[in-house]
């Protein structure tokens, strides 16, 4: 895949369309974007991208933080976090995953 290729893993369908819009103008390479932290692996194994934008509350069995860490530690991609969590203990959580 080229440079500046993003994966948007968002279950919200009006957030992901926003995103999917503002970085195609920005001449980003977009892949098929997610809704599932399981998902995510998967395609992040399948397809590298370059950074991950990924969304900490998201529905099934593995949370977007619990994602973004297991995605950093396997194949050292940048997740940053796109999100409306304003509670502390969340955020602190979502920091300990090391986005960037």
């Amino acid at each position: 895949m080229p440079e500046n290729s993003v994966l948007i893993v968002e279950d919200d369908e009006i957030i992901t369309r926003v995103l999917l819009s503002m970085l195609r103008d920005g001449g980003f390479v977009l892949h098929t974007p997610v809704n599932s932290g399981e998902q995510v692996i998967e395609q992040v194994a399948a397809e590298r991208p370059d950074i991950v934008l990924m969304d900490i509350d998201l529905p099934g069995a593995i949370s977007g933080i619990e994602a973004a860490t297991e995605l950093f530690n396997i194949f050292t991609i940048p997740v940053i976090f796109v999100t409306g969590h304003d509670e502390r203990k969340i955020l602190e959580k979502a920091i300990g995953a090391l986005p960037f």
